[in-house]
């Protein structure tokens, strides 16, 4: 299981906005467990996964253009 699995989504926008970790791998990441759970569950019955893929992609997007020093972003950016 990913440590990003594991994180606060305070954590997440922190390391998101370091660019220590991407929107896209924690995307990823929590797709995949969902892939693992849901058929147990059945929480989700509709999935996005194309959707939330794409909006990670946009969300990593403006974080490479974003000034590293003053990221003008919004708090939970990309989670």
């Amino acid at each position: 299981m990913s440590d990003l699995l594991q994180q606060s989504a305070l954590e997440l926008a922190r390391r998101i906005r370091a660019r220590e970790v991407s929107p896209v791998e924690v995307v990823e990441a929590h797709l995949a467990r969902v892939e693992d759970v849901n058929p147990h569950l059945n929480a989700i019955v509709q999935p996005l996964y194309a959707q939330a893929r794409r909006q990670a992609r946009e969300a990593e997007a403006a974080v490479l253009r974003a000034d590293r020093a003053r990221p003008n972003l919004p708090p939970f950016h990309g989670v």
